[in-house]
């Protein structure tokens, strides 16, 4: 299993190397095991992105393991803060990109990726999307039952983090999605599961949480649209992010944001 956890960890390495003649990068982190495989393997490659956590005021799950696997790792950890009128400008001026979405989670998931990007500020971001979605390593998200299972969320993944290069302008690397790395988890997967739960400790930094927080849950962006969405009158998130959308669309504020708008003001 040594022998190969540490050529694919080569192959990592060996792909920050290729990226690393001039080109300024940041690299999405919340301290679980996609961000943290990219971040260690950086450090490896002498390469030093500058590490984008994602969080709303509120203290958030992922926090403390973030700065944790940070610290580490002897990376830079910068806090990309989305507070609920940013969260509400992005879901606005994005509209066009978020209607693209199949449903709340996609869109949701790209607001996350939108505040990063930006966050970037000109340099390509860096993303893990890759293992524990497809592996299911996730809380409350259940194991794909198979490889058609798997390769649908690959291709909404890809197809989301691309719609979202373009709106931003910001290029968004996905080593995770390359194809040499995803037979290695498919490998990984064939032979059990336990091989990936062992990863962080091979890399000898501090051990992750066995079922990790997604994205929009880890960062609480998910959370605080959810109490915006119930403090205006909105049973479901689903319906305040598609009232929102609607209002970008024809122009015309739905009454219950034009209610929310009035409050706030």
């Amino acid at each position: 299993m040594r022998a190969d956890l540490e050529e694919f960890y080569s192959e990592l390495v060996a792909w920050w190397r290729r990226r690393s003649s001039g080109e300024r990068m940041a690299l999405a982190f919340s301290g679980g095991r996609d961000s943290l495989l990219l971040g260690a393997s950086a450090v490896e490659a002498k390469c030093a992105p500058e590490l984008l956590f994602l969080r709303t005021r509120a203290r958030v799950r992922d926090e403390k393991t973030s700065w944790k696997a940070a610290e580490a790792l002897g990376l830079s950890l910068r806090q990309v803060v989305v507070t609920e009128e940013r969260l509400l400008e992005i879901v606005r001026g994005y509209g066009n990109l978020l209607r693209k979405q199949e449903d709340y989670t996609g869109r949701i998931l790209a607001v996350c990726e939108v505040a990063l990007a930006e966050a970037a500020s000109g340099r390509a971001l860096v993303t893990g999307h890759g293992p524990e979605a497809v592996f299911g390593g996730f809380r409350r998200r259940p194991v794909p039952r198979n490889d058609e299972e798997r390769l649908e969320i690959l291709e909404k993944n890809v197809r989301r983090l691309e719609s979202v290069s373009v709106a931003t302008g910001v290029p968004i690397l996905r080593p995770f999605h390359e194809e040499k790395f995803q037979k290695y988890f498919l490998r990984l997967r064939e032979e059990g599961r336990d091989r990936i739960e062992a990863l962080p400790n091979w890399l000898a930094v501090p051990p992750q949480p066995s079922l990790k927080s997604s994205l929009q849950n880890g960062s609480g962006l998910h959370y605080l649209f959810r109490k915006w969405a119930k403090r205006n009158g909105f049973r479901y998130v689903r319906d305040g992010m598609e009232a929102l959308l609607q209002e970008g669309e024809t122009g015309v504020a739905c009454a219950v944001v034009e209610a929310a708008r009035r409050r706030a003001g």
